[in-house]
This record gives structure tokens, sequence and C-alpha cells, in this order.
């Protein structure tokens, strides 16, 4: 009989097959909201802004100052400089830099996009950037900084008015940056001319060096601007306000949003707005785009407006967040806000949630209102069910201006005064930053077996291994394998995650943002069906269902999604079976796999495996021919995984992908092959 060998005088062999066990887990990497850190940073003077984006070096925010940030010096007195921080996932400050323009007049960073090389930092100059010429009036710019802090490459563009840049986003086919020309008769190259009568916003690509690509002009004869933009894989959103009709016009300002291809070809567009009580058209605003799971997300304001299935709330302005579909039908709208003026600045999509964030002008619903602006965070559904409102403030204009979705939770940036959050003012307006991870979440259908992938509601056997799909499954570090207790179980908490399956807790063997890989209590043989939780930092996931089952087996497959080429040794023990290197006939094979069910002798939920076999009988046939099974049972010193001796028979099916038919107890494996000469 043959197992998985980890005796101490075979190290080689031991170090091979041992890295091929713990990775056959690791496979297919594909209510509240707990903020887990906040930084509050400035001059002793006055900032502004608070984008936000996450990359490869960690979390990057823009925004302007009149004072001289820590380390840095002004570029005049009493002028507006822009500037760029970094800080690492854990909230440490690793930079800052502040530049502007060498007439030093005013300089603002009004986004910042990031990618795996590094930062983009957007906005507009009145000066003239080092190493630029100005264009005339207010021109754009775009910086790009290594992960370092060191300036790459600068671009100032514009047209002979003032032009303004106001979001950006970094994509695999280029970066993104949308805002506006301020009108009369500007030409931006490549197009146009501005009408007379108003401003046209813009979308321009820039490669990655900085060269531009393309400009495309979104306008009417009216006042246009494009503030937000977002991409997926299909192509860019532009999010913005038109005076006129881009389509159907509700009156007044209307919010938009307008697809592109990669080339700069519109795809489609859609005009809403909010009418006022008396059936006026409302001036409304959009801030903020996003764009995920199921949809494109926009978030803005409406001055005594009511959307459609909405009320206003009082004051001036309502905030408000919609949803349309990847073709730009309207799916719902959430208008919300205080006795006071109210807008959501920005937004963020994640896997489960949106978080909008803002400014607030009195008391949310079931918030305490501290004066003039309060910043608010609002936490909702994909479906636009509310799930949590935080508000809070100094007493001065606090706002949550920026916000990012990461595998890590959201991201969020803004302006505050005082010591609102138990934090030390620096000046009289500071930036702060923050981490806020919302409730775990877990997808209908999304906890599989780890070897067949079968998709729910296949069963799962007690005793197997199981894969957990999702977001925000972690909140510790990325833990890739596991540990034993001291009671020589492995563990039940793993970088912060605690898995529930019908109450029991479920030994997790890794933990990671996305993925979980569990064992399936023995003590809920006997049920038909258990719920499943995920606990991360005291917040907890939906419950799902899973259906239970005497057994369920599933066999590993070398691409790790359950199909393909069985992951099979030879009978050395150690060298795999692949079509260069194929089985042959009456040659003892080894697979692997998961959810052979009961076992004799039994085993703890949480125990390393000895010697123990499948007690429901297993049958396996390489494409329609019987093999004898030496042993089908537990793989001594792991945890859920099983394997299977068998004897290639003496006069096999051949060829490359030989189908191999695996049950126990009558139900079925996932079908996979393995290459057998003759």
């Amino acid at each position: 009989m043959q197992f998985l060998q980890i005796a101490r005088t075979t190290p080689r062999r031991c170090d091979r097959i041992l890295a091929l066990a713990s990775f056959l887990l690791l496979s297919g990497l594909v209510q509240a909201q707990t903020m887990t850190w906040v930084r509050q940073y400035g001059s002793t003077r006055v900032e502004q802004g608070g984008a936000i984006a996450y990359g490869e070096f960690g979390v990057f925010s823009a925004g302007d100052t009149v004072g001289e940030l820590p380390g840095q010096t002004r570029t005049s007195l009493n002028d507006k400089d822009a500037f760029l921080s970094l800080h690492d996932e854990t909230g440490k400050l690793k930079w800052i830099r502040q530049f502007g323009s060498t007439s030093g007049v005013e300089d603002l960073a009004a986004a910042v996009a990031a990618d795996g090389s590094g930062a983009y930092v957007v906005g507009s100059t009145v000066g003239t950037l080092p190493g630029m010429q100005t264009t005339g009036g207010r021109d754009v710019f775009v910086r790009k900084y290594d992960g370092e802090g060191n300036v790459l490459w600068t671009r100032q563009s514009g047209t002979t008015v003032n032009d303004f840049a106001l979001g950006a986003v970094a994509h695999t086919t280029g970066l993104y940056v949308v805002g506006y020309i301020e009108c009369c008769g500007a030409v931006l190259q490549g197009n146009p001319p501005v009408p007379v009568a108003g401003q046209d916003g813009f979308l321009l690509k820039l490669d990655g060096n900085g060269n531009g690509v393309w400009t495309k002009l979104i306008g009417t004869i009216n006042g246009d601007k494009a503030v937000s933009v977002a991409a997926d894989s299909t192509g860019v959103y532009v999010g913005g306000v038109t005076g006129g009709s881009l389509q159907a016009t509700s009156g007044g300002l209307d919010a938009y949003v307008r697809k592109f291809d990669f080339d700069g070809n519109v795809l489609w567009t859609r005009q809403f707005g909010a009418v006022t009580a008396s059936g006026v058209g409302a001036n409304d605003e959009l801030y903020a785009i996003g764009v995920g799971p199921g949809g494109v997300y926009v978030s803005g304001g409406t001055p005594s407006g009511i959307f459609p299935g909405q009320t206003f709330s009082g004051g001036l302005w309502d905030a408000y967040v919609a949803k349309l579909s990847l073709d730009g039908v309207i799916q719902w709208v959430r208008q919300f806000g205080s006795s006071g003026d109210d807008h959501a600045y920005s937004l963020a999509v994640g896997p489960g949630h949106i978080l909008v964030g803002g400014g607030a002008g009195g008391p949310l619903p079931g918030q305490t209102y501290v004066g003039s602006e309060d910043a608010f965070l609002r936490l909702y559904d994909l479906d636009g069910n509310l799930l949590n409102t935080r508000q809070f403030g100094n007493g001065g204009n606090d706002s949550v201006n920026g916000l990012a979705a990461y595998h890590g939770g959201f991201l969020a940036g803004g302006v505050k005064n005082g010591t609102a959050l138990q934090l030390e003012a620096v000046g009289d307006s500071d930036m702060f930053a923050m981490r806020l991870v919302p409730p775990p979440v877990v997808p209908e259908g999304a906890i599989l077996n780890a070897a067949s992938f079968a998709r729910h509601p296949a069963p799962l056997a007690p005793g197997s291994l199981a894969v957990v799909f999702g977001a925000y499954l972690n909140d510790g570090p990325q833990v890739a394998s596991t540990t034993i207790g001291q009671d020589g179980k492995v563990v039940t908490s793993l970088g912060g995650t605690t898995v529930s399956v019908n109450n029991i807790p479920a030994p997790i063997l890794y933990s990671l943002n996305s993925q979980l890989a569990i064992q399936i209590p023995f003590e809920v043989a006997g049920q038909s069906s258990v719920p499943v939780t995920v606990t991360v930092g005291g917040q907890t996931s939906a419950p799902r269902t899973i259906n239970i089952a005497a057994a369920a087996p599933g066999l590993f497959t070398v691409n790790m999604a359950g199909t393909g080429d069985a992951i099979v040794v030879h009978s050395d023990g150690v060298t795999l079976v692949t079509p260069r290197n194929p089985a042959r006939p009456n040659e003892v094979v080894v697979m692997y796999g998961t959810g052979l069910g009961a076992l004799n002798p039994s085993l703890g939920t949480g125990v390393p495996s000895g010697v123990s076999t499948a007690i429901a009988p297993a049958v396996l046939l390489f494409g329609t021919v019987p093999a004898v099974i030496d042993y089908a049972g537990t793989t001594p010193g792991y945890l859920g995984l099983h394997q299977i001796n068998a004897r290639i028979p003496a006069n096999p099916p051949t060829g490359n992908a030989v189908p191999i038919l695996f049950s126990v107890g009558g139900t079925q494996s996932n079908v996979a092959t393995i290459a057998i000469a003759p």
C-alpha cells in the first residue's frame, strides 16, 4: 500500500509531495462597516481635496494646500500647491510630495489614479509647471510618480481659455482623464470649437508614458461638464452634468452617463434628473461614478428635486445614489438627506457593497449633527438597500471627497477640522485617509468541493475539503497555509477569520481576501443541508446553505478547476503522470481527492489523518474498463485530503485523455482524465 510519504529519510520526496498537497487547495485564486485605521495629516494652515486611489505601492491621496506639508517647501506664500501622499496598507505615511507652478498662483490636484507602476495626479494650474509651457488661462496637468515618490513625467495642456481636469482612472488600455473646457469658442486639438453659449466636457486618453492617444468632447449648445470616470473590461464610463440634451432632458441641469469603447467611440448615453414639486426640472449634480458587479453606480446631489419614487428630505440639497445597468438602463435611485444641504461627493463599488461619502448640513437619519458640514459614509448593498450610516465632524467643513474599493475593503479620503474621530488637529483644515471593511460577502452558491468545483446545489461530504469564495474574507495577513493548535487540531481561526458550519467552528487551511479553504465538520453527518457563515473582525456574512451527502467525491486536477488531467502520481510516489510520461498497464498509480465520506477508523474534525479507509464502496473505471482499487482513504498527515491507489488494467484504453470515472457509495465524482500508454 502506497501513501503520500513524509518520512524524514526522504527529504526531497517529502518536500516535493508536501508542496503538491499544500497547493492543491490554492485553486482558482481568483451590514456595518468597520474602520480599521484613520490618519490625519496636513500643514498648520488649510488643505483641501481628498482624492484617493489604491495601487501596488499602497494608498495614494491627493489635494492642495496653502501651507507647507511635512518635509516639503511651498512654491510661494499664500498660493495653493498640489500634493500627493502615499500610505501603506496599515496606514503608515511613507511620503508626501508638494508641487506647484513657477508663477505660484494656484495649482489644484483634483484626482488621483494608480496602477502597478505608480500614481497619476490630475488637476489644473494657472501657472507653468517645471519644464512645461502654458497654453493660456488655466491648464490641465497630469503628473506621474513612481512608488518612491519620484516624478516620472509631467504633461500640461489645454486651450486658450480655462480648462479643468476633475477625474481619472488607470486601466490596462491607458489612462483616462475627464474634465471640461470653460467656454466660448475654444478649440481642443482634433475637436470642433466649444459653443459660445456654454462649456464642453472632455475625455482624454493617454498611454503609460503620458502621450495623448485621443480626446473626445461631450457637449451640447449649453453648459456641459465631465466630472468622473470609471472603466471595466468593456469600456470607459463618463459621468457628468449637462444643461442641454445629450439624450432626453428632464429640464434644468441633468446628470448623464456616457459609455465609450477604448477607441473613443460612443456606445450609449443616459441622461436623467429630478423634478421639483412644482414640476420644474432641478439643477442636479453628478459627482462620482463607479462600475462593478451588475452595473454602473453614480452619486450626486439635487436642489429641491425629487427622483421618481423618492421624497425630498428638506434644506436645499438632497444627496442621491443610483444604479444603471451595464447597458445604461436606470435600475434604482436612492435619495436621502437631512434638514440641511447634503451632497454625495464620492462613491466606490466593491464586490458586494456600494460605499457613498460626502457632506451633510444636518443630522442624517439616526445620526448626530455637529455643525456646519459634517462628513458622512453610507453603505448600501448592490440592490440599493441601506446597511449603515456614519456621520462625523468637528463643527467646521468636514467631508468625504474620495472613495476607492480594493481587495481589503474601502479607502476614504477627505477634509476635516479639529479632533473629530479622536485625532489631533494639525492646522485649520486637515486631510484624512481611512480604511473601512464591510461585512464578509459570500455569494449564493460560492461554497464548493475543493477538488471537483461542482456547482451548488451539488452536496459536500462530512470531513471533506471545501473552498469558500467571496470578498472581505480576511482582515489579517494573507495566510496561505495553516497551523496545528495545542490540541493537535488544525486551527479554526486564521488571518482574523472564523467559519461556522451549522454553528460548528470549521478548521481553516488557508485564509485570503477572496478565498478560504475549510474542512466540513464530521458532525454534520446525517443532515441534508446546513448554514455556513464567515466572521471577520466581529462582522458576519449572510448565511449560505450547503447541501450535505454521505459521500461527495471530487478528484483534484492539474488546472485546479476540476476538469482535464487529474493529479496522478506514478508508482515511484513522486513523478506526475502526464501525456509525456503516461501511466502503463498494470502500474499502480495514486490519485488525490476529497469527499470520500465516513472513514474507518473514524477521525475527529480538524485532526490530521492517520490511515483510514472509506467505508462506502468505491468504484473506478478508466474509460469503460474497471480498475482494481488497492486503497481509498485518507492521505496520512493531512486534513481532508484523500487518495485512491489503483492499478491500471492489463488492457486499458490508451491515449492522452482517458476518462476517469470514480464513484463512492454510488455518487459520481467529477470526470477527470489520465494519460495511458499501451
